[in-house]
């Protein structure tokens, strides 16, 4: 692909930004562009969900960075969606169900079953995704602070076309039988803690995976402080606890010792090397903010042997000659208008977890992203975009801090700060900066 690399990296400093309307449609209300919150779920289809992920592979599928600390003295959880989106919309969606605990969560995903941006302006959310969407959330918190984020895993098949990660059943004697991308809903309305999920999992529910589908693995953090990763694969569901420092994190590869042994598709692994490098530093939500970001850097600027973020390399694919270390020196002396060059350009989480550097790094990726935004089909396409190519608009989608004891999620859109909200149990707020 041929570009004029320096004129475009320097002139896509600034962002991109969709206008959408500001109104209310179908009984959605627009947060913002891109983002609506749906009607409160006052009552949930159980039987129509479970037969339609039965029934359908056109299941949510993403989900990529997360990571919990005590921080003075309570969990925080930074998260991030680093994933292209098709032209898709945000939802935040609540329930208040009799006899369940009231929870709220963050749905946003590429599959088809979720409407296109102007057919949610024009038709609302539909019967179908209308009945989906509560167990389509990226993430879940409820009224206890128990709050549940969930990542993709690949599935992988054995020489023999065996289904080596799946599970099909974890309770084969328990007649709720669950889908396990449905099970973080389950689990916030029924459970206010981390041991509650762990006895709900062991006594109330059989969870189940599709063969040769996607798996799917959960960051669960309560307010009492407590953080464990729920993994499933290779028949059954496995818990991990937190580090010698009290962290717990997880990418797309699986960090069950049993499961990571036979793995072969270990995606992520540059991201969770520039989580572990960063956390350390993280002192307050300001910091966690800031790092999660930086966890969005990694997934352009680290060459793709590296990071093994995305389907393809997006610095070598979109950058070209200049992702050289010769071609990226160039850059930032011309970014950073400096004739000292860093050793380390180019490669490591090093490099990006230095703040002097931030500057470069982001313009940079602000490059790649505006150079997506105006691809074609045809070269989405050849990039081998999950969803075909046709319709990707942005690549990483959103950046969360989560405090359980508080009981919120301030949320950052499309990478963005004009699109930063805090959402809690009273409503939502948009605001500037993280305090």
């Amino acid at each position: 692909m041929k570009r004029r690399y320096l004129t475009l990296l320097v002139a896509a400093m600034s962002c991109v930004v969709l206008t959408g309307c500001h109104a209310h449609t179908d009984k959605l209300t627009e947060i913002g562009d891109y983002f609506y919150e749906a009607p409160t779920y006052t009552e949930l289809d159980f039987d129509f969900v479970e037969n339609y992920f039965r029934e359908s592979n056109d299941n949510w599928g993403g989900g990529c960075s997360a990571i919990s600390k005590v921080i003075d003295g309570k969990r925080i959880v930074g998260r991030n969606m680093d994933l292209n989106i098709a032209r898709k919309c945000a939802y935040l969606v609540r329930t208040d169900v009799p006899k369940k605990y009231e929870t709220f969560g963050i749905s946003f995903t590429f599959r088809t079953i979720s409407p296109d941006l102007e057919d949610v302006k024009k038709n609302g959310l539909g019967e179908t995704w209308g009945k989906v969407l509560p167990f389509m959330c990226d993430d879940v918190i409820n009224e206890k602070g128990l709050h549940i984020e969930i990542n993709m895993r690949h599935n992988e098949l054995d020489d023999n076309g065996n289904d080596v990660f799946g599970v099909e059943h974890t309770n084969p004697n328990v007649s709720n039988r669950v889908y396990v991308f449905g099970i973080s809903q389950y689990l916030a309305l029924n459970c206010k803690n981390l041991p509650e999920v762990k006895e709900y999992l062991a006594n109330k529910v059989d969870v189940y995976s599709k063969k040769n589908y996607w798996n799917y693995s959960f960051l669960v953090t309560d307010a009492e402080g407590n953080s464990e990763l729920l993994e499933f694969g290779k028949g059954k569901y496995h818990f991990v606890a937190p580090d010698e420092n009290g962290v717990v994190a997880q990418a797309n590869f699986y960090r069950n010792p049993e499961c990571n042994a036979v793995e072969k598709i270990k995606t992520g692994t540059g991201r969770y090397d520039t989580l572990m490098a960063g956390i350390g530093n993280v002192k307050n939500k300001t910091d966690m903010y800031n790092l999660m970001k930086k966890i969005q850097y990694s997934s352009f600027y680290l060459p793709y042997d590296e990071c093994k973020s995305q389907h393809f390399d997006p610095r070598s694919e979109l950058v070209g000659e200049a992702a050289s270390k010769e071609g990226l020196s160039a850059l930032y002396k011309t970014v950073m208008e400096t004739e000292v060059v860093p050793e380390n350009i180019g490669t490591g989480e090093d490099f990006i977890m230095d703040d002097a550097n931030e500057l470069f790094v982001k313009t940079l990726c602000d490059y790649i992203h505006s150079s997506i935004w105006e691809m074609s089909r045809e070269e989405k396409a050849e990039l081998n975009y999950v969803d075909g190519g046709a319709n990707a608009l942005w690549e990483s989608t959103f950046t969360e801090v989560v405090d359980p004891k508080e009981k919120s999620i301030q949320v950052r859109l499309f990478e963005n700060e004009n699109y930063l909200y805090k959402i809690d149990f009273n409503g939502v707020k948009s605001i500037q900066e993280i305090k």
